[in-house]
């Protein structure tokens, strides 16, 4: 839809995405050559693994539903997850130029965990990041750090031939 605008440079385009964007981005960014640079934030993997080790209860509290209803332990479901999931970050991040990456890490993260994010930072191939003292909500508060330092790494990034 975006190349498709009169007023987008097809040649220029980015993309940006935080939390589970930032890991759908991955695997878009992956696939999609049109996009020349890419800002992730606050994103992980693998996401078996996410949903296994977070701590946080808005996953949480589904995935114990999740477990009672279905009658399997929390490995079971890792390992299901492990084998069906086919566009997982991690599996897909090889597929990007680190050179055309931003990352944001929250170092506190107790929703994506930090080593899920070092493991998808190490699946880019170490791309320039920036690491937050925060956790993954707290780290709202660098948003408009956040902000301006995507802009900046867009600017330099889809600078115009």
């Amino acid at each position: 839809w975006m190349a498709a605008q009169p007023t987008v440079d097809t040649t220029r385009l980015g993309s940006f995405g935080i939390s589970m964007g930032g890991m759908s981005n991955v695997i878009t960014a992956a696939v999609e050559p049109r996009l020349r640079c890419h800002v992730i934030a606050l994103a992980g993997g693998s996401l078996a693994d996410i949903l296994r080790d977070s701590h946080d209860r808005l996953l949480t509290k589904p995935r114990a539903r999740y477990l009672a209803h279905h009658h399997i332990s929390l490995e079971t479901m890792h390992r299901l997850l492990t084998e069906q999931i086919q566009t997982d970050p991690l599996r897909l991040a090889p597929y990007l130029d680190s050179r055309e990456v931003l990352l944001f890490v929250a170092m506190f993260d107790r929703t994506i965990g930090t080593a899920n994010a070092l493991r998808l930072r190490n699946a880019l191939g170490r791309p320039a990041t920036t690491f937050l003292p925060f956790g993954h909500y707290t780290a709202y508060l660098t948003l408009p750090y956040l902000k301006s330092a995507s802009l900046r790494f867009f600017q330099r990034a889809l600078e115009a031939p």
